[in-house]
This record gives C-alpha cells, sequence and structure tokens, in this order.
C-alpha cells in the first residue's frame, strides 16, 4: 500500500513538472511572439515616418518651385509692361 502511495505521488510531480515545463514554454513563446510584433511596429513606424518626410520634401521643393516660377512671370510682366508698345 505504500508503495502504491509513493507511486502516485512519483506521477503528481511527474506531471506537475511537465505542465510547468509547457507552461513555461507558452510563456516564452508569447514573449517571442509579442518581442516579433514590436519589432515590426517599430520597423513599420520608422518606414511611414521616412516616407512622411520625404513626401514632405518633396511637396516643400514643388512649392518653392512654383514660387519662383510665378515670380519669374511677374518679372516678365513688368519688364514687359516697361517696353514702349510699337
Amino acid at each position: 500500500m505504500l508503495l502504491d502511495e509513493e507511486e502516485q505521488q512519483k506521477q503528481r510531480e511527474l506531471m506537475e513538472r511537465e505542465l510547468d515545463e509547457q507552461r513555461w514554454r507558452r510563456e516564452e513563446r508569447a514573449q517571442e511572439t509579442t518581442a516579433d510584433w514590436q519589432y515590426e511596429q517599430e520597423a513599420g513606424a520608422k518606414i511611414t515616418g521616412m516616407v512622411t518626410a520625404a513626401i514632405a520634401a518633396m511637396a516643400g521643393i514643388a512649392m518653392v518651385m512654383l514660387i519662383r516660377r510665378m515670380l519669374r512671370r511677374r518679372r516678365h510682366r513688368r519688364i514687359a509692361d516697361l517696353l514702349p508698345i510699337s
């Protein structure tokens, strides 16, 4: 009878250890998944920031070019206004 109780106790301890290992593995996988997700989010945010900066720079360059073109046209008009009409 003592042998059966000892055997049952050993079985319980073995099952508890196995459950602990499974729990530990699940937690490890969850942490890895979270780390991967966080890395992807950060990488995506960096890419989004770079794209936004590039678009803003292109828009700024386009605005400067437009303003320069408008100023050139005004200068030509003023010069044309100063010329005598024949």
